[in-house]
């Protein structure tokens, strides 16, 4: 269990399976990981005043928004907040950018994408 001090994340992703492994793995960690099905609820989490150091999202979101357009709204709404996209299917054109924004394939260690967090 995460201290009341620890990091805050926002992770995104539609698979629920995903979600519980990635957020037992963060917390273990020693991450406080808030979880989001869809971009549109992780947006009114963020609306809400959730206030993570960093988003996690797959970029295959199912319907509505996927990740790459929600790293775009965070952008705009939410500027300097780093995004780590995550996805099964190569990407090559995704690498880190000037909107905070990097990118993870699937499958990974979580020691990985600790590794990028703290960059």
């Amino acid at each position: 269990m995460p201290s009341p001090s620890a990091p805050c994340l926002l992770l995104v992703d539609d698979d629920p399976l995903v979600r519980m492994v990635l957020t037992m793995g963060l917390q273990d960690k020693g991450y406080d990981v808030t979880e989001a099905a869809t971009g549109e609820a992780a947006m009114v989490l963020l609306e809400r005043g959730l206030q993570p150091m960093a988003v996690v999202s797959d970029i295959d979101l199912g319907q509505g928004c996927n990740g790459i357009e929600l790293a775009e709204r965070l952008a705009d709404t939410h500027p300097g907040l780093r995004v780590v996209l995550i996805s099964g299917r190569l990407r090559p054109e995704l690498k880190a950018d000037r909107n905070h924004r990097a990118f993870l394939p699937k499958p990974f260690m979580i020691e990985a994408l600790v590794r990028l967090l703290q960059h």
